[in-house]
């Protein structure tokens, strides 16, 4: 037996169904009627007083030809009886006559509108697609090198050759100062460690001075033995480094960081109007590092010997200088301990790129995990000197040709072209050749697993 509650359910069940079929006939039966009175009286009055607005009460003569009909039409509904008028069929002439005025009015405005919105919104004149030159061009006055970027247009130039290459990887690196060695025409590729030692030495370039008492002596002796661009780099880093000094009042701080502002600022100044030509396909064949035609001008290192002078006998200064025996690594170390009074990225020194590709990337690799390989060797004369706290005129580049020979028996491949073409510029070197990769001797399994966790990249 079902409870009252149950029962009580079901009646409300029951009751909203009925309610719902009496809403619906209901409603359907309220639209007819209001259909039935629309047509019959409200469109009747709503159009005597329309035409009679626009007749001015039918003042106008009916054989006027525009006013004359509105005319006609108010006099028509206004002694015609509402149920002797065609509702539906009157209502769709003056619907399409009405409409079709408006849509020509409203395109009229939509036209005039779209011309403007086109001319004047902010979106269409200021949003548009932009490749890298516009993009470039945009930026210029917040980043002054960008004017000499733009000029050199680097994507109309190769990206693997010439002198804005990328950085090369251990296989172009090693194809370039020709550090292949094969066994059989055919073999897996060795690195001639010698010769590869012989190079990762090289990058370390100039020594520093001997220290002495002297300071102010040791500091013109290190300019003499500058380029004008390792003048320059060393100049901007140095007075940044000498900020780093906790010692140094406010004042002395300050001055030392607007200098080394005004240093980069002067330094691309002569830039600015520099636009070396593009390289032609047969002067790209014959001068495979693509000098710039015509030369890049000389960076302007007006004001830099003084700066040199003042700071390179600065306490902070001293200490880094003393710490290193060549100029690269100096500058290396430099580079990275003064980012400790902020951000000073290599896009300052990227001038370097038009006149010394190895300084640029002795640059750009200060700071990073792993060098690029065009500065891996003084990566690692660089480390030895910071673990064993001491300078070395010695080249300690060993680590170098470790993590190179490394990534040639783990990582490099050579394709079957590439095999020949380092057979054919060895001359076919044979077994009992002095030079054969069998006869060099192999970096222990220790040494190679320590290079790994320094490995430069490429």
């Amino acid at each position: 037996m079902a409870s009252p509650q149950q029962n009580q359910g079901q009646y409300a069940q029951e009751n909203s169904e009925s309610m719902f079929v009496f809403l619906a006939i209901g409603g359907i039966a309220a639209v007819l009627l209001l259909w039935f009175f629309v047509g019959r009286y409200v469109y009747t009055w709503e159009r005597i007083a329309l035409y009679g607005a626009l007749s001015l009460w039918g003042t106008f003569p009916t054989d006027w030809p525009v006013l004359g009909y509105l005319t006609k039409k108010f006099l028509f509904f206004k002694h015609t009886h509402p149920t002797e008028l065609e509702f539906v069929g009157d209502v769709v002439k003056d619907s399409l006559l009405v409409n079709g005025t408006i849509i020509v009015l409203l395109f009229i405005l939509v036209v005039k509108r779209v011309i403007y919105v086109g001319s004047h919104h902010p979106f269409n004149v200021h949003g548009r697609t932009l490749n890298v030159y516009d993009y470039m061009f945009q930026q210029m006055p917040l980043y002054p090198h960008l004017k000499v970027m733009w000029n050199l247009r680097l994507l109309a130039r190769p990206l693997d050759d010439g002198l804005f290459r990328m950085a090369d990887s251990a296989k172009r690196f090693a194809m370039r100062n020709k550090l292949v060695l094969l066994a059989e025409k055919y073999g897996e590729p060795v690195l001639d460690e010698q010769k590869a030692r012989r190079v990762f030495d090289a990058q370390l370039k100039t020594l520093l001075p001997l220290p002495t008492e002297d300071h102010s002596a040791d500091a013109r002796e290190c300019i003499k033995r500058l380029t004008n661009d390792e003048k320059a780099v060393l100049a901007a880093i140095v007075c940044r480094l000498a900020a780093c000094d906790s010692s140094i009042n406010d004042d002395e701080f300050n001055a030392a960081l607007k200098r080394s502002e005004q240093l980069v600022k002067q330094y691309w100044i002569g830039y600015h109007s520099y636009k070396p030509a593009l390289p032609t396909p047969a002067h790209h064949q014959a001068n495979p590092d693509m000098p710039l035609v015509p030369p890049p001008p000389p960076v302007d290192t007006t004001g830099c010997d003084e700066v040199l002078l003042k700071y390179l006998a600065a306490p902070r200064v001293r200490e880094s200088m003393v710490s290193h025996a060549y100029v690269r690594t100096f500058i290396y170390d430099a580079l990275q301990a003064c980012r400790k009074v902020g951000k000073f990225t290599p896009a300052n020194f990227r001038w370097l790129r038009m006149t010394d590709r190895a300084l640029w990337l002795v640059v750009s690799s200060a700071g990073r995990s792993t060098p690029f390989w065009e500065a891996a060797g003084l990566h690692a004369h660089y480390l030895w000197e910071r673990k064993a706290k001491m300078a070395t005129e010695k080249p300690q580049t060993g680590e170098a040709v470790v993590a190179l020979d490394y990534e040639f028996a783990n990582i490099v491949a050579f394709s079957r072209e590439q095999k020949i073409e380092l057979w054919d510029g060895q001359g076919g070197m044979r077994r009992d050749h002095p030079d054969h990769p069998d006869r060099l001797a192999k970096p222990s399994a220790k040494s190679k697993s320590a290079a790994v966790r320094g490995q430069p990249t490429g």
